[in-house]
């Protein structure tokens, strides 16, 4: 099941019937992720960064 974090509430709660947060009814919900569910296969390391400049 998805995790909700309402940010009037600043606390996790689930979603009513359209979408809002249940207690309060606030549209400011994000979608909270399980750690098993990130893609860490994208992650970005040092090498990805290009420190030469791109104006030479």
């Amino acid at each position: 099941m998805k995790q909700w974090w309402c940010a009037e509430c600043q606390e996790q709660v689930e979603l009513s019937k359209h979408g809002r947060c249940e207690i309060c009814e606030s549209e400011a919900v994000d979608l909270l992720y399980e750690e098993d569910e990130l893609n860490l296969s994208v992650a970005i390391t040092p090498a990805d960064f290009n420190t030469a400049s791109s104006c030479a």
